[in-house]
């Protein structure tokens, strides 16, 4: 038995219409190195300031939902629910606990698994409560950069445009010093 699987158990676990469920549970000292477990810190007033919003049980559902999201586009995980994301020991500063369950095995799913799918939608789970990788941490996944943005116009053409503008002015400036010098 993992401590993941010992996570899972102390997080309270009921069967309902073969569905696992979750509620906000204190953590034992056990299960504060859980393998599969991530911890996540919100940092609301530093990112919205004064128009900061209050966590409450539907900012929760909606980061369930971005997780399930997430683990709905990995490979053989099309069947994520959001009732499988798990959110433990939510503290009143805006942290806490998930893991994501796989309840056909009655296990959690493996962290490199919840990994890379966090990273590869990390974007939209910012975007969704309007924070950035600074104010919403996962602190077991390393915050990952942005793809690089494809400039409108490329790059050859900007430069050809400038060389050949250089060009233009240059050859203007020697024939009209030419004809300068010619009236003289």
């Amino acid at each position: 038995m993992s401590p993941s699987d010992d996570f899972f158990r102390a997080t309270t676990v009921r069967q309902n219409n073969n569905n696992i469920t979750g509620e906000h549970t204190r953590r034992s000292k056990a299960t504060e190195g859980a393998e599969n477990a991530f911890k996540v810190r919100l940092s609301l007033r530093t990112a919205l300031g004064d128009k900061a919003y209050a966590w409450d049980t539907n900012e929760e559902y909606l980061f369930k939902a971005m997780v399930a999201f997430s683990m709905r586009r990995v490979p053989n995980r099309e069947a994520t629910e959001i009732s499988h994301v798990l959110l433990c020991n939510v503290t009143q500063r805006v942290s806490f606990w998930f893991v994501v369950t796989d309840p056909s095995r009655n296990h959690t799913l493996p962290a490199v698994e919840v990994q890379s799918a966090i990273r590869m939608n990390r974007n939209r789970i910012n975007n969704a409560f309007f924070l950035n990788d600074q104010t919403l941490e996962f602190l077991r996944i390393p915050a990952t950069l942005a793809p690089p943005t494809d400039p409108s116009v490329p790059i050859w053409i900007i430069i050809f445009g400038v060389m050949f503008c250089i060009i233009i002015v240059a050859t203007m400036l020697l024939i009209l010093s030419g004809i300068r010098q010619h009236r003289r």
